[in-house]
């Protein structure tokens, strides 16, 4: 389906794209041809250049002249190893791949960013954190691009994050005030599989819980805290189940907004607007989560 170049221009985020680790690889490859028919060309997955192998699945995009090709273009002028093209899966859809190492310099300032302007401390021992942090922040970097320097406010932008190892930009996309509209949706809250894992009567009990407490307990605070953070600042946070539901009320602190959930898009003022059964225009998100 060609771009229709008003609709809005869709950039969905998850570890796990080109990326074969976790169940949540296997969402996203399922629901590729869902949204690859919804929104066309205005759809392409953000992910990490981490398969050395990705290259067999992974046909270049070598025409940038459209907003994303020419955002990819800025980053690669800026030194940043950056793969665009088709992911060779059902539905063909375009993909960003990001390499977390090329800002691997910046580590350290990156975390007195998260602990100055956002309170999140993190454990500098923890390899797979560290990598989030990296590949982030190029994410950050991305949407910045995107949406003032290409798009430039003139057009709808909506970024979906997976999971709290791909929702941090949206704690910098609000503090920015960026022209991008948010949506978070996490599949099960870290400090639930957790605590799900050592407490049989954990569902029975789980408003009785001290969730910063028991972060610590498991030594995932960072982890919980971008959870809880990114969930509150996110302009649509979904879930997948009730269960998972009962979980974020009372473990994060925000209620979903609902299970496939639609969400209106941000107006001009900066408010934001939801509703499970939205009248247009709207994020159709059915499927999507």
């Amino acid at each position: 389906m060609a771009a229709d170049k008003e609709s809005p221009i869709v950039v969905e985020c998850a570890w796990e794209v080109c990326n074969q680790v976790g169940g949540i690889y296997t969402v996203i490859r399922s629901k590729v041809p869902a949204a690859v028919e919804a929104w066309g060309d205005n759809y392409c997955l953000l992910g990490p250049l981490e398969d050395k192998d990705i290259a067999a699945e992974f046909d270049q995009i070598h025409n940038l002249s459209d907003p994303i090709g020419r955002a990819v273009e800025k980053m690669r002028n800026m030194g940043y190893e950056v793969w665009y093209g088709h992911w060779l899966v059902t539905g063909r859809p375009k993909a960003i791949l990001l390499n977390p190492q090329n800002v691997y310099n910046r580590l350290d300032t990156l975390h007195r960013h998260l602990k100055d302007d956002h309170g999140i401390f993190v454990n500098k021992e923890d390899a797979l954190l560290e990598k989030m942090i990296l590949w982030s922040d190029l994410n950050r970097t991305f949407f910045t691009i995107l949406s003032k320097e290409v798009l430039k406010g003139k057009r709808e932008l909506i970024g979906h994050f997976h999971e709290w190892m791909a929702s941090l930009p949206i704690l910098d996309i609000k503090r920015d005030k960026l022209p991008v509209s948010t949506v978070f949706t996490t599949h099960a809250t870290m400090l639930g599989r957790y605590l799900a894992g050592s407490d049989n009567d954990f569902y029975k009990k789980i408003n009785h819980y001290d969730w910063a407490l028991e972060s610590k307990r498991f030594g995932i605070l960072p982890q919980v805290q971008i959870e809880r953070l990114t969930s509150a600042a996110a302009d649509c946070f979904t879930t997948v189940s009730e269960v998972t539901g009962l979980e974020c009320e009372h473990l994060l602190g925000k209620k979903p907004d609902g299970l496939r959930t639609r969400c209106t898009s941000s107006p001009p003022d900066g408010t934001s607007t939801k509703t499970k059964d939205s009248t247009l225009p709207s994020w159709p998100l059915s499927g999507l989560t």
